[in-house]
């Protein structure tokens, strides 16, 4: 099976091929231009240095946030484009659980980005049985509601952590957290291997009711994720 899976939710553009199981070539890097004038002539040139027809992708699979509200629509409305004009299957799957498989070596984890206006998304993280699973829904709140939520050990990853991180390191007796900016952003590698998992247990999306994930209801639609 070949997938193509990409991410736009932070001001990292990551796009993966994955066939056989095997990544074959990969993009991650800053982006500074219009995303949606970008995405394509990225992926353009991932699949031809990969020697891969875009007609021969089996699943598309696209981030979905919490994340940057021009990045998610961006990058949803070419995959749905890709879907839906080569009648290809679809699947979204939470940017925060792709990076909180960043942290594959760590037992708890949670995952905070910047939500501006003084608040953070947050989403909590334990590794059972070998994998990764979300132990709590989506949160957005104040830096300082999040941690008192906080009981035991925990690593921190995500850009919140360049805003936020002398409050956090206030807490070395239960936080601590992920120095490499590398590591606050989704990796388009692990959501293509998220996305094989995911379509060997559930059918894909509609791809004209896959929305990405807002957590401000009063700016944004608001997308369910089940876990």
């Amino acid at each position: 099976m070949k997938i193509l899976a990409a991410d736009t939710s932070t001001n990292i553009v990551s796009v993966a091929l994955l066939d056989a199981k095997k990544i074959k070539a990969s993009v991650h890097k800053p982006y500074s231009r219009s995303l949606g004038s970008a995405l394509i002539p990225i992926i353009d040139k991932l699949l031809n240095k990969a020697g891969c027809d875009i007609k021969k992708i089996d699943l598309f699979c696209i981030g979905i946030g919490p994340g940057s509200f021009t990045g998610l629509r961006a990058s949803l409305a070419t995959f749905r484009a890709l879907s839906i004009t080569l009648k290809k299957p679809l699947i979204g799957i939470s940017s925060f659980d792709v990076i909180a498989r960043n942290l594959n070596q760590a037992s708890d984890i949670c995952v905070m980005t910047d939500a501006r206006q003084g608040k953070v998304y947050a989403r909590f993280y334990s590794k059972k049985s070998g994998s990764i699973i979300p132990v709590s829904g989506f949160m957005l709140d104040k830096i300082e509601n999040i941690i008192t939520k906080i009981k035991k050990p925990t690593i921190i990853s995500g850009n919140a952590v360049a805003i936020y991180k002398n409050e956090m390191l206030q807490h070395k007796n239960k936080i601590s957290i992920a120095e490499e900016e590398k590591l606050w952003h989704p990796d388009a590698k692990f959501l293509a291997k998220l996305a094989l998992k995911k379509h060997a247990k559930a059918a894909a999306e509609d791809p004209f009711e896959l929305l990405p994930l807002y957590i401000y209801p009063k700016e944004c639609q608001i997308k369910k994720v089940n876990n």
